[in-house]
């Protein structure tokens, strides 16, 4: 990568002025350290990814800086040298800054990914929460109903209880007045 931006130290400065192949090279540049910052940051993550392109940067910078300033001679340099090392400062930063969005690009669209994922699952878990208070509503149905059915059960074998209880004593009853009636028999 920073060989890439110090290669924008070659490239004519009046890039929208004169031919629209100028900018069509600083375009591909461009998109060309898009890319890496793109590939950086999946290989690297955010963190050291930004760390290597802004080393990358001030790299290039460093270079551009003492290229310009030991060649002075050699690159048509059209302003003082101050402007002209300002200058390269700048495209740096930019090309720089490229590298920056592509890996700010490739992080959202990684995101986008995690939060559409994390909103299935919400959906999901919402679905299973909906489903298991159905289930549970149903068991509480189904208990109910058995509670009731055991209730009427009870109170049927407790009626019956009570029946063959009043029955017993009926009979007992009619027993011992039988049993009076015998022994007033024989009692005369």
């Amino acid at each position: 990568m920073a060989f890439l931006i110090f290669l924008s130290d070659f490239l004519n400065t009046r890039m929208f002025e004169t031919m629209l192949q100028t900018f069509a090279v600083w375009f591909i540049l461009s998109v060309l350290i898009f890319s890496l910052g793109w590939i950086i940051d999946k290989s690297f993550g955010w963190v050291i990814g930004g760390k290597v392109v802004f080393v990358a940067i001030i790299i290039s910078i460093i270079f551009s800086l003492s290229f310009a300033s030991f060649f002075k001679n050699y690159i048509a340099l059209s302003s003082p040298l101050l402007e002209d090392l300002i200058l390269f400062i700048l495209r740096n930063i930019t090309l720089g800054a490229m590298g920056f969005f592509g890996m700010a690009i490739a992080e959202v669209t990684a995101n986008e990914a995690v939060i559409k994922a994390q909103g299935d699952i919400e959906k999901n878990t919402a679905l299973l929460v909906e489903n298991a208070k159905k289930e549970a509503e149903l068991l509480i149905k189904e208990a109910e109903q058995k509670i009731e059915e055991m209730k009427k059960e009870k109170t049927g074998a407790l009626n019956e209880l009570v029946r063959n209880e009043i029955e017993l004593k009926k009979k007992l009853n009619e027993l011992i007045s039988s049993e009076k009636e015998i022994l007033k028999r024989y009692d005369r």
